[in-house]
């Protein structure tokens, strides 16, 4: 009785000779991409890879954008800051008529005789020359000069002279006589009227009235 086994075998090998018989399955290559990987994912990668993309396209541009913001920044805090001076400023400024009122309410702000007959003689040498505009100017603004040397500076320059006018104390006439001094000034100054021969008279008599210290 023949062996099975070898009965087996001698028939396999038989059949693994004829070539009719298929016995492996041909295996083509099979290239795979990202997206046969994991499509819901890259889909996703796909907007940052797209911004990405256009990022790059815009460089340049990108570039020029930010300088334009750090200019507009710096430009914003430099006007931040001098708008902060510029409001502190004013509203010192505002404080300064009413502290200043009160500081020199007791304080004759009126010059001493020997200061006005040297003024009255400068001014009268600038209007023998036919620039009364300049001598009127000359009594005012030396005046304030000598008030601001009695008190030590403690008229705010950033006062008018209608303001520097209500400071001190002394007599009414005085004050008048002082009022009328600044308004020929801002009538030159700020109307464009010049001043002739009759006026320069009148402004130094008002002088002469607010200076006069007899007048107390």
């Amino acid at each position: 009785m023949p062996d099975e086994t070898e009965s087996f075998d001698d028939a396999y090998t038989a059949m693994r000779s004829d070539g009719g018989y298929q016995f492996e399955l041909p295996v083509d290559p099979i290239e795979v991409t990202p997206e046969a990987v994991d499509p819901d994912r890259n889909s996703g990668w796909r907007i940052f890879d797209a911004i990405g993309d256009m990022i790059s396209a815009l460089g340049p541009l990108w570039r020029v954008l930010l300088i334009g913001a750090a200019v507009l920044l710096v430009g914003y805090i430099i006007y931040s800051i001098v708008k902060g001076v510029m409001d502190r400023r004013q509203t010192i400024g505002d404080r300064k008529p009413a502290n200043a009122r009160d500081e020199l309410a007791d304080v004759d702000l009126r010059p001493d005789e020997s200061f006005s007959s040297d003024l009255l003689k400068r001014a009268d040498a600038l209007a023998d020359t036919g620039d009364f505009d300049a001598a009127v100017r000359l009594i005012l603004h030396s005046s304030f000069q000598d008030m601001q040397q009695r008190v030590r500076n403690r008229i705010g320059k950033s006062l008018t002279g209608r303001e520097i006018g209500e400071l001190g104390q002394m007599p009414e006439p005085s004050r008048d006589a002082l009022r009328r001094l600044i308004l020929s000034v801002e009538r030159s100054a700020f109307a464009g009227q010049h001043l002739t021969s009759e006026d320069y008279k009148a402004a130094r008599q008002d002088y002469d009235v607010f200076a006069q210290r007899a007048a107390s």
